[in-house]
């Protein structure tokens, strides 16, 4: 694994990616915008892609989401499924709408196969950013690709677009289903909840790594 800034790249430890890694990143973000209290909303924005709400990358997101709420900071996400449930209903509790509604509005869901090339990211503002394998990759915590970028407006620049293509080809979550999530038991027994008609299952097949970048 890499961490890269602007000086140039520095060699970290370990080949698996982890939540402690995550949270190292992610609290020298929160840091520095409490540091600098920038009135730029851009700076106040973070968005991720992610596997699903258990993956690493979402799970260090959720352990800091009142830290995320006390700055004003503003998330958006989009996943390529939502199970296992528990999980889903974990990420919509610790990110409620701003409304103080099911937060249905701020995640999207990847519905298109073919969309699946795309990688997980992370971007915090407007200058740190992290990516890892394509969505379809089924191996969560054994990324072959897994890079953190700091002081880097450019890659996260090029992050935020990828996040915008990516949303505007991604489906809106159906609020019925968030709240009935929410409302559900923390373990579901099959077929209770039935999952979003996007969620459909996707054959594990080999593929080019497609960056969401390009």
């Amino acid at each position: 694994m890499e961490f890269i800034s602007g000086a140039g790249p520095k060699r970290l430890s370990g080949d698996e990616q982890s939540r402690s890694e995550f949270g190292v990143f992610i609290n020298e973000y929160l840091r520095r915008v409490a540091q600098a209290r920038p009135k730029c909303r851009e700076e106040l924005q973070v968005t991720v892609i992610a596997r699903a709400p258990d993956s690493l990358v979402a799970q260090a997101l959720s352990a800091h989401c009142e830290l995320f709420r006390d700055a004003d900071i503003g998330l958006r996400a989009i996943f390529a499924r939502l199970s296992p449930q528990q999980a889903a209903k974990a990420w919509f509790l610790s990110f409620p709408s701003e409304d103080g509604g099911s937060g249905n509005d701020c995640v999207r869901l990847v519905k298109n196969p073919k969309l699946l090339d795309a990688h997980e990211q992370l971007t915090l503002g407007r200058s740190m950013c992290w990516s890892g394998d394509a969505l379809r990759s089924s191996r969560e915590g054994q990324h072959r690709i897994s890079v953190f970028e700091d002081e880097c407006p450019g890659s996260a620049r090029l992050g935020q677009l990828a996040f915008r293509a990516l949303w505007d080809a991604a489906v809106d979550m159906p609020r019925k289903y968030v709240e009935r999530l929410l409302v559900s038991r923390s373990e579901c027994p099959p077929g209770e909840l039935a999952a979003p008609s996007s969620e459909s299952p996707v054959p594990q097949t080999k593929h080019h790594w497609i960056s969401t970048r390009h």
